[in-house]
């Protein structure tokens, strides 16, 4: 609110300009809508997974908000991360690049959809380089 913005709470807090009604962001949609939470269709429930890493192999993580997952397979998401982390000239993955045309891929994939484009954010966190 002291940059401009404006709360409004109807079923879940959102985030207005100041003096309108569009766009409205949801803040609580990326960890469970809590209006729907009763129903089960959103959970806030954490989903917990441990797994070994294996030696010399890269690993990273990937989140993004459902403007990349609407129309986007999670398998076709990885090839823009394959194209910049696999790139044998650079000794380090490139990850901007990657993320960057991950969402360039999403926001393609909402045009052929249409004229509207929802919110698009992913980022990508390099975990456990080789030695």
């Amino acid at each position: 609110e002291a940059h401009g913005g404006a709360v409004e709470v109807d079923g879940c807090a959102r985030v207005f300009r100041r003096g309108r009604d569009y766009p409205g962001l949801a803040m609580s949609r990326c960890f469970g809508d809590g209006t729907v939470a009763v129903d089960g269709i959103v959970t806030h429930t954490a989903s917990v997974m441990t797994f070994e890493k294996t030696e010399g192999k890269e690993y990273f993580l990937l989140l993004a908000s459902d403007g990349v997952w609407t129309h986007m397979e999670s398998h076709k998401s990885l090839r823009p991360v394959q194209r910049w982390w696999s790139n044998k000239t650079r000794k380090v993955p490139d990850l901007k690049r990657a993320v960057t045309d991950l969402v360039s891929d999403a926001c393609r994939l909402w045009n052929n959809n249409g004229y509207y484009c929802d919110d698009i954010t992913a980022m990508l966190v390099r975990l456990w380089p080789p030695k």
